[in-house]
């Protein structure tokens, strides 16, 4: 007799989430997506980063409580068969933000990827409200969302690679 081994209604599951927070949007008219990812801890964090917030100035304390670099890149994924030129203007992540004001072409089928906006927060969290706000061929575009951590199987199924 076989089992099923699935989890039953009410019992707590074991997950694994990731290191990695995501939001995505596909926008058929412009044929671009829009791809939010939060990583945490200093694989995004560029090198000789300094920290200046409130309590920037003892890191190893804060690593060893829980808080963790969060490092939060936006991807304009050019989907379409013509280019498209994109203007950015704010990045917030939970209550952190920041102002951009880059403007690029980006050529059909390539991407471009925001400056990171970099912060130290909570390590336990499984959901990030963010603001987006930037204009794709003259058009304001606006996102306020939720970006939601990941599990290690959702990387693992989203890209095919270990985690």
């Amino acid at each position: 007799m076989n089992e099923n081994l699935d989890s039953k209604p009410n019992e707590p599951q074991d997950l694994e989430y990731s290191l990695y927070y995501e939001f995505e949007d596909f926008n058929p008219e412009l044929g671009l997506i829009t791809r939010l990812v939060i990583t945490l801890g200093p694989e995004r964090v560029p090198e000789g980063f300094k920290h200046d917030g409130p309590f920037s100035d003892d890191l190893t304390t804060l690593y060893n409580e829980g808080i963790v670099d969060w490092v939060s890149e936006v991807y304009f994924i050019n989907a379409s068969n013509e280019p498209i030129t994109l203007e950015t203007k704010k990045l917030g992540v939970r209550k952190f933000q920041k102002q951009f004001s880059d403007v690029v072409t980006i050529e059909p089928q390539k991407w471009f990827i925001s400056k990171p906006l970099i912060a130290l927060d909570s390590f336990y969290e499984i959901e990030a409200n963010f603001i987006l706000e930037f204009n794709c061929n003259n058009l304001a575009l606006k996102f306020e969302d939720v970006a939601k951590r990941m599990t290690a199987d959702e990387i693992k199924n989203k890209y095919n690679a270990a985690q």
